[in-house]
């Protein structure tokens, strides 16, 4: 058995590797892409590179990847994306033996919003909150130095009072030398109203943003002093027909709400640098369009608003198969021999921290100081307490995982499942007289 350990940070990634049984005439690499910044599990349609040799494979609904007839020898495993460049976050990247026979296995990590918070913000940030991120630049392109961002919005705060209430926040950022700034701590699918200025009192628009999924990146400019610029395009429905006296307001706009003519078109004046517009018109939805003008001139050509629903979408409801990994665990949980955790039970904790599986679990699983801690049932360590062996998706991970990356991987299990050493079933076996703590992800 040959196992790989990397330490988690922005970019790192936490891998497993285990020989497993495999027909190839060469080995393989497999294993899942994790994504704790956006979307909170396994991430889907995304593309793994191997390298050398430059093989591609794309994740699947459950995050998992693939490379089959594999040369043995040392290879990497790299997933790099345009979205984790704009909230500064480094390519996920692990090397691996791929084996002669069998298959290596991977699970590779985004990086977690509470290590961007404390790498970006400087503080711990809640759970259920997010970010926005993004580069502050002058109208020429050039990073914006000492420039304030500031996001508002509100939220309902029950109590003090006979009914909720809402209370107005703040998050405010200055940025450094690469113009870059981190604006954290609002809650996730919140709409935030962003907007920035420079040091002599230029400005760009209020840009309502929503924080969904909750690490957001945008990117604002900063126009010249008092610069107006024009602004036109032409509103048009789903099949090209022109949509007249369409409502249109910029922000930061010098000529009010405009109405589309009769062709749909418009022509607007406005300050340069980040601007959103808005465009209504009825029986359509609104419609933000986020706009960076800097030319004289800017035409957005057309622009297309959808009806307003008139009906209910239709109700699918689409049942996942049964993976065999869930009938055995469900076969080990009739046995009653361990503490198991279903998805279900998990589902509805609000976080799967140490804590929160402890008090789920059998009296003789314990939470100490964020970590998972097995009260011993016999030998020598009888009574005391001791850190279980950890097994993932089936694979032998030991019992030298640090607690922060065991942490980090629970918070993505599909299943949990522990047992006391005397009692743990030959495949999770516990060599260190504790016991075994099994992780379900894929």
């Amino acid at each position: 058995m040959m196992r790989l350990l990397a330490a988690p940070f922005l970019g790192a990634a936490i891998l497993a590797v285990a020989t497993c049984p495999d027909l190839h005439a060469q080995g393989g690499v497999r294993g899942v892409l994790i994504d704790s910044l956006r979307a909170m599990g396994p991430l889907a349609g995304a593309e793994i590179v191997l390298m050398p040799g430059g093989h591609r494979a794309q994740t699947d609904e459950r995050g998992r990847f693939e490379f089959r007839d594999i040369p043995p020898g040392p290879v990497r495993v790299n997933y790099a994306a345009l979205w984790l460049d704009s909230v500064g976050v480094a390519p996920a990247s692990a090397a691996v033996e791929a084996p002669a026979r069998g298959s290596a296995e991977v699970t590779l990590l985004t990086g977690t919003r509470a290590n961007l918070a404390l790498q970006r913000c400087g503080g711990v940030m809640d759970i259920g909150r997010g970010l926005v991120v993004g580069e502050l630049r002058e109208i020429s392109s050039e990073p914006l130095v000492g420039g304030v961002v500031v996001a508002r919005w509100s939220e309902l705060v029950v109590g003090g009072g006979p009914a909720a209430r809402p209370q107005e926040y703040v998050a405010v950022d200055t940025t450094a030398a690469d113009g870059r700034y981190a604006l954290c701590g609002m809650p996730d699918n919140a709409e935030v109203v962003v907007g920035a200025r420079h040091p002599d009192g230029r400005g760009t628009g209020a840009i309502v943003l929503r924080v969904d999924p909750g690490v957001l990146a945008h990117d604002l400019v900063v126009g010249a002093p008092a610069r107006i610029v024009r602004l036109r395009g032409r509103v048009i429905n789903g099949s090209g027909a022109p949509v007249a006296r369409a409502e249109v307001l910029a922000s930061a706009s010098t000529s009010g709400v405009l109405r589309t003519d009769s062709t749909g078109r418009f022509d607007i004046q406005l300050e340069e640098g980040s601007r959103q517009l808005v465009l209504r018109a009825l029986g359509f939805r609104p419609r933000l369009l986020d706009v960076r003008v800097g030319a004289p001139m800017t035409d957005l050509g057309d622009v297309v608003l959808d009806p307003a629903a008139a009906v209910l979408d239709t109700v699918v409801i689409r049942a996942a198969p049964t993976t065999v990994q869930e009938l055995e665990f469900e076969q080990r949980r009739r046995t009653q021999i361990g503490s198991f955790l279903d998805e279900q039970t998990l589902r509805r904790l609000p976080r799967a921290t140490a804590d929160a599986v402890a008090s789920q679990s059998q009296p003789w699983v314990r939470a100490d100081a964020g970590r998972i801690l097995f009260r011993s049932a016999g030998g020598i360590l009888a009574g005391t307490l001791c850190k279980p062996r950890l097994f993932v998706d089936g694979s032998d991970w030991g019992n030298r995982t640090p607690d922060d990356e065991i942490q980090s991987l629970m918070q993505f299990a599909r299943r949990i499942e522990m047992y006391r050493a005397t009692y743990a079933p030959p495949e999770f076996n516990d060599f260190d007289g504790c016991g075994a703590l099994v992780l379900w992800i894929i």
